[in-house]
């Protein structure tokens, strides 16, 4: 299996969303049978800008992700929030960053409290 660079799943993939979204005759059906929802009204395939912003928080959010839990929160939050100034699609395909802190934060405790009851013994 190939060894991937990102937290994220999938970069290459929405990439290629991209790329096949721009050459689609229609942006918006593209977005339409990706989404299982319609496009915004306007709805234009994402420029070249727009990718590179989506690409900084996504940047950002792996680095964010990489600090433990507690000290990521608040910047994930900030991030979470930064989401809404992005492309439609790419609001719609990125991760509920806050959410996965959260389950972060779970397995962390889940952790403490096995090693506390194996140290117990």
């Amino acid at each position: 299996m190939a060894r991937r660079d990102s937290v994220f799943a999938a970069p290459d993939e929405i990439n290629l969303a991209v790329k096949q979204m721009a050459e689609a005759s229609s942006p918006s059906a593209y977005f339409q049978e990706m989404m299982r929802k319609p496009a915004p009204g306007d709805f234009t395939a994402p420029k070249a800008a727009e990718i590179a912003a989506f690409h900084r928080l996504m940047n950002s959010a792996e680095e964010a992700l990489r600090l433990p839990p507690d000290t990521a929160s608040e910047r994930l939050k900030t991030l979470q929030a930064s989401v809404k100034t992005l492309h439609p699609f790419f609001q719609e395909t990125t991760p509920a960053l806050t959410k996965i802190n959260g389950a972060r934060i779970e397995v962390q405790a889940a952790r403490e409290q096995l090693l506390r009851a194996i140290t117990a013994r």
